[in-house]
């Protein structure tokens, strides 16, 4: 998400939010629906930091890394995934494309 340049005053490095895209920025993360109805965002991250780590800094990623969560429990036995993009692990909750797949390859994860 596109901002305009933070102070010193206001973040610790304002390059941290100077994003590969060529201008400041958050990472937002976010996740919807078949219907392109955002379910969740988070934009706690500079525009500098990769996706995975983005989503690690979110309660979210924290909860979908603990093999205890109670949203994993309930996903799992579901067959529910989150489908993401190559920035991501493949897992039990996330399904990837596999590295340098193309039309009609299958994704990895989500076993």
């Amino acid at each position: 998400m596109r901002q305009e340049r933070s102070t010193a005053a206001e973040v610790t490095c304002t390059k941290d939010y100077w994003s590969r895209k060529g201008f400041f920025a958050y990472n937002v993360q976010a996740i919807c629906d078949s219907n392109y109805e955002f379910l969740w965002m988070s934009f706690r991250t500079p525009g500098s930091s990769c996706d995975s780590s983005a989503l690690a800094c979110s309660d979210l990623g924290r909860e979908l890394k603990d093999p205890a969560s109670p949203l994993i429990a309930l996903m799992v036995p579901e067959g529910l995934c989150i489908t993401a993009d190559e920035a991501y692990r493949g897992s039990e909750v996330f399904g990837v494309p596999w590295p340098g797949g193309g039309e009609g390859r299958p994704m990895k994860g989500c076993l």
